[in-house]
């Protein structure tokens, strides 16, 4: 079954439970896929080893399915210290980790007891069950989790000399689209997407152009050409200041052989495409591209209405950075626990829209907000540039 398989807003029950078992399939398969000591590796200081994943997954499950819903929390408890991400740091959890055949056999009972449950719709009176709440935060949940074990695998990736195609450079394009400034109505009040996609709500948005394409590789490699990682004018004084710190020149997992570039992947090394979106950007760096074409970052809301009026293409190329901090809309509710949104409302984290190349089905639409700070680039995001309406 390809990736795509589920349309999420349109699927059944059954669609649902079986994308759930495609969910806990994949995260097992990545352990088996390693070795011991593979299972416990930290490839990034923001990435968990492949082992914490799965097993925060099958505890996630334990804790909503059997302890919030049934009130058992024989087996949920003792994980708390090893599998809650606040309570865990990063470097702490590979130490703590079973050992690899344990893990594997472990996860195996834990995720049939979830789908047994579910099909017998365990519960069905809490809350958490109604519409099938539980089912589908759970597959929203492991294919982010699948998204980052994608990560994971990209820096696994062993560099690759030879006489790889050129990648040829290409001026930024013109094909853009106009978006009409009037009031949208954006967000969602869909049950099962995620707290900060919601309320619903009229926004007024501005007449702007927006890029057809996102930014392509062949078009990053003119800003590169041309200097852009040498030139302060392109940069904000904090991406200044994280580029002096970073001494990056090239978006994140580039190499150059013989003087061409190529790109280490979840699926192995591969040729820099022209017209593929650019991946493995910071924000800082999406900025300084923006200033240096002579534009700016999109703006979210425009983004969403472009979106959903049909106008972007290539949209799942790469994450699109967006202008603005992460922020909540009007009427915010947390739900269903306070630390998926909340915290990040700080003015230091920035929105994403659309989705990547290793993106699962489930939180693919146009409403779903990812985020991030400015200096991340692990997270296979690129940008797609926007100007005013009269520009």
């Amino acid at each position: 079954m390809s990736r795509a398989a589920l349309n999420a807003e349109t699927a059944s029950r059954e669609c649902w439970l079986a994308e759930l078992a495609r969910c806990q399939q994949a995260l097992r398969q990545a352990v088996q896929d390693t070795d011991e000591d593979g299972m416990r590796a930290r490839e990034h200081p923001d990435l968990s080893p492949l082992g914490w994943h799965l097993g925060h997954c099958c505890f996630i499950e334990l804790y909503w399915l059997e302890e919030r819903v049934l009130k058992d929390t024989r087996r949920s408890r003792p994980l708390y210290g090893l599998y809650f991400p606040e309570r865990a740091p990063k470097a702490e959890r590979a130490p703590q980790l079973p050992p690899r055949e344990e893990l594997l056999g472990w996860a195996e009972a834990v995720q049939g007891g979830t789908l047994a449950r579910l099909q017998a719709q365990a519960g069905r009176g809490h809350p958490l069950m109604a519409r099938d709440y539980l089912l589908r935060f759970l597959v929203q949940h492991h294919s982010q989790h699948l998204e980052t074990i994608a990560m994971i695998r990209a820096r696994r990736c062993p560099a690759a000399e030879g006489d790889w195609p050129d990648c040829a450079v290409r001026a930024p394009s013109a094909d853009t689209v106009t978006l009409a400034g009037r009031e949208y109505l954006l967000g969602s009040d869909t049950p099962w997407h995620y707290d900060n996609e919601g309320p619903s709500w009229r926004v007024s948005v501005n007449a702007c152009r927006i890029a057809r394409h996102p930014v392509s590789n062949g078009e990053y490699r003119a800003f590169m050409a041309a200097g852009g990682y040498r030139e302060r004018q392109y940069w904000s004084a904090d991406g200044w200041r994280w580029l002096q710190t970073s001494g990056v020149g090239s978006p994140d997992l580039w190499c150059e052989s013989r003087g061409r570039w190529y790109q280490l992947g979840p699926d192995g090394p591969a040729p820099l495409k022209p017209y593929a979106a650019v991946q493995g950007l910071s924000h800082h760096e999406a900025q300084a591209y923006a200033r240096w074409a002579g534009a700016r970052l999109v703006d979210e809301y425009a983004w969403e209405a472009a979106r959903r009026a049909g106008l972007l293409e290539s949209v799942g190329g790469a994450w699109e950075w967006c202008q603005g901090a992460f922020h909540p809309y009007p009427g915010f509710q947390a739900y269903p626990y306070r630390g998926y949104s909340e915290p990040w409302f700080d003015g230091a984290h920035f929105v994403l829209r659309g989705h990547g190349p290793h993106t699962w089905p489930a939180v693919q639409r146009p409403s779903f907000r990812n985020f991030y700070e400015a200096h991340k680039r692990h997270i296979f995001a690129g940008l797609r540039l926007a100007w005013p309406a009269n520009r």
